[in-house]
């Protein structure tokens, strides 16, 4: 099974907890995942999971409320380093891939 990373932001500053909140969140509507905390960023992780979870997330509503804050789906990718250099580059294509 192909994996893929789906990069998400919050509105703000993610904690411990409010990380928590949107791993049980992602959990319970899709499965185990693993999050992935993005250093250069505080308001961004990284979710971890196959290409199926990943196309049954991006067709979900796009966004969600855990711990708080509203949580945006932004980009997928198969590769986590494409992810991280978009955050740095503030780009990705309409579509919400990175290119």
């Amino acid at each position: 099974m192909r994996k893929r990373y789906i990069l998400l932001e919050a509105e703000g500053r993610l904690g411990a907890a409010e990380v928590a909140s949107i791993r049980r969140y992602v959990e319970e509507r899709f499965g185990k995942v693993k999050l992935i905390q993005v250093r250069e960023s505080g308001e961004h992780v990284i979710v971890r999971t196959t290409a199926d979870v990943a196309s049954a997330i991006r067709a979900g509503p796009g966004e969600f409320r855990a711990g708080g804050m509203k949580v945006s789906v932004v980009l997928t990718s198969g590769s986590i380093g494409k992810l991280k250099r978009s955050l740095s580059a503030g780009g990705g294509r309409d579509d919400g891939k990175v290119p």
